[in-house]
């Protein structure tokens, strides 16, 4: 039977075994059939060939073997090329709000669309086509409540987009929405484009008089193709940090939306510090008015 990929150790190890040699002498002769496809490459890439050894060792009766086994007449060693381009898939996924600030209005509401894209950055001939790419992405707030417009999608080539765009939504409430699917394909230049257009409407005072929204998505890089800019190590930071935070290199994005226009809670805006004392117990109700004094 063909031995399919590239098994860890000797993989034609004891093929075909113990065989008796002919009393007489003689010569005996194997021949293995190995099948081998383009090289997988899911380190750093590479172009060219890889290497297939076959080594043979034969060792004679003990006392009779002339030369001792080992290199001298016992062992050969044959070399043979694969050619092929290991490829890679550089996996992107970038997530914005338009506007990014927003100030609402007399009403006490506002209107932004989330966009999220995903593309496949690669291009050449060492480029690969992704697939079973998992993208999850959303947003959420705490100081509104919020109504939107079903997701839509488009890709560039058209065909790209999942099949469905109602399985795959894991929230769907005033305080949030999230989306996770699977990309079946993601060619060399290609991109996918998710968008949402919501509606906030302010429903109480706040700490302050603007809020922001939490925006983050991620698409993991295809486990059969190496991309160059996944970094493991490098995690996604806290919800609501401001600024444009890439994750996991450049495969996870948070960044946030800042609202204008909120009604500050009475007391003024920002966070209140409370602060709770206990004393007692006293004898008396005298002594308790007293402090204890």
């Amino acid at each position: 039977m063909p031995e399919r990929g590239f098994a860890p150790g000797y993989f034609l190890d004891n093929l075909p075994g113990t065989q008796l040699g002919p009393p007489a002498g003689g010569v005996m002769r194997f021949r293995a059939r190995v099948e081998v496809g383009t090289p997988a490459c899911v380190t750093v890439p590479e172009s060219g060939y890889r290497d297939l050894e076959f080594k043979v060792n034969v060792a004679g009766v003990l006392g009779t073997d002339l030369v001792p086994p080992g290199a001298a007449d016992n062992t050969d060693l044959a070399i043979t090329q694969v050619a092929g381009n290991c490829q890679e898939a550089d996996i992107e996924l970038t997530t914005t709000a338009s506007p990014v600030t927003m100030a609402l209005n007399g009403s006490g509401q506002a209107t932004w669309t989330q966009q999220v894209t995903v593309s496949n950055l690669s291009t050449g001939v060492t480029a690969g086509t992704a697939t079973q790419v998992p993208v999850d992405f959303g947003h959420y707030s705490l100081a509104f409540s919020e109504t939107r417009t079903p997701l839509t999608c488009s890709s560039t080539p058209a065909g790209l987009c999942p099949a469905s765009l109602v399985v795959g939504v894991l929230l769907d409430n005033g305080a949030g929405f999230r989306f996770a699917e699977t990309l079946p394909s993601l060619p060399p230049g290609a991109s996918v484009t998710f968008s949402q257009t919501n509606t906030i409407t302010r429903t109480s005072c706040w700490g302050d008089d603007e809020a922001l929204i939490n925006l983050k998505g991620v698409a993991p890089p295809d486990a059969a193709l190496f991309d160059p800019n996944y970094n493991p190590t490098m995690t996604s930071p806290p919800d609501f940090t401001p600024g444009v935070n890439p994750f996991f290199g450049n495969n996870g994005l948070q960044t946030v939306a800042t609202v204008t226009g909120l009604t500050p809670c009475p007391g003024g805006g920002g966070s209140t510090d409370l602060q709770l004392i206990k004393t007692g117990p006293y004898a008396s109700a005298a002594d308790a008015a007293s402090g204890g004094r």
